[in-house]
């Protein structure tokens, strides 16, 4: 089962457990930082000044992604000082888990030949929330799957090797 969209399968360290790395986006401007956590309709994104309740991507190529949306959003705002906000992706914490990208989560959904409402209901969540966890990376509804539901998922299906 892939783990990485670009590889097509899990990487060396992913498979020997070697901590991976996450990645999350900073707005900067001037001396004030805080963190992407969210997209809204109003002003295209949210962002909170804690590292904890930033988005969280599992590769920096989503990461980069969200930061070009979000460039894309806003693409003149100035902070209260003049001064232009920049985007930056950064690497959040060194971790073991295994963060699944959306593709890996339907990848092995649709291998083990389930609807998203049965996958969501072997796990005990909503269907929405599955839907979610499949959304694109840019997407205002995107989640991330937690590492407990994904681990308990493969190892649901037999898959106790992710």
């Amino acid at each position: 089962m892939p783990c990485h969209p670009n590889l097509g399968r899990r990487s060396a360290a992913q498979k020997s457990g070697i901590k991976t790395m996450l990645y999350i986006v900073s707005r900067n401007c001037g001396h004030h930082k805080d963190y992407l956590s969210g997209w809204c309709a109003e002003y295209g994104t949210e962002s909170r000044m804690s590292r904890e309740s930033a988005l969280t991507f599992a590769t920096r190529e989503e990461a980069e992604s969200a930061c070009e949306k979000a460039r894309q959003i806003v693409p003149e705002w100035h902070g209260l000082s003049g001064e232009r906000i920049e985007y930056r992706v950064e690497q959040k914490t060194n971790c073991t888990k295994t963060i699944p990208s959306p593709a890996d989560i339907r990848s092995a959904r649709e291998t083990a030949g389930l609807t998203q409402r049965q996958a969501a209901g072997i796990l005990s969540a909503g269907l929405r929330t599955w839907e979610a966890w499949e959304s694109p990376v840019d997407s205002t509804s995107r989640r991330v799957m937690p590492h407990a539901k994904w681990k308990l998922f493969n190892i649901l299906l037999g898959n106790n090797n992710s």
